[in-house]
């Protein structure tokens, strides 16, 4: 998403990728969870990222999986609240 500078810019961005990846029938890698929560936020908002792509993920239109660090899990339950059909946890310890 590199490059979009003014106001609405990356959430274009964001619409024209996830057409894509509707498209072409792809799995979106999110990488980190709980930094895409913080992604997009402006001051005179309060979208992030993470909540641009949740309806997305929630009409099962993309697929995506990100990864996330154990002492960040808390940090995603407001894009994972209420909607645990969309998200399932899988622990990887190394």
């Amino acid at each position: 998403m590199a490059g979009p500078i003014g106001f609405g810019m990356w959430q274009q961005r964001c619409q024209e990728m996830c057409r894509e990846v509707v498209k072409s029938h792809a799995i979106l890698h999110l990488n980190n969870l709980g930094e895409l929560l913080e992604v997009g936020k402006a001051s005179r908002g309060e979208q992030s990222v993470g909540s641009f792509l949740r309806p997305w993920i929630a009409r099962g239109e993309v697929l995506a999986f990100a990864e996330c660090a154990s002492e960040q899990v808390s940090a995603t339950v407001p894009l994972r609240r209420g909607h645990t059909r969309e998200t399932q946890e899988t622990r990887i310890q190394f």
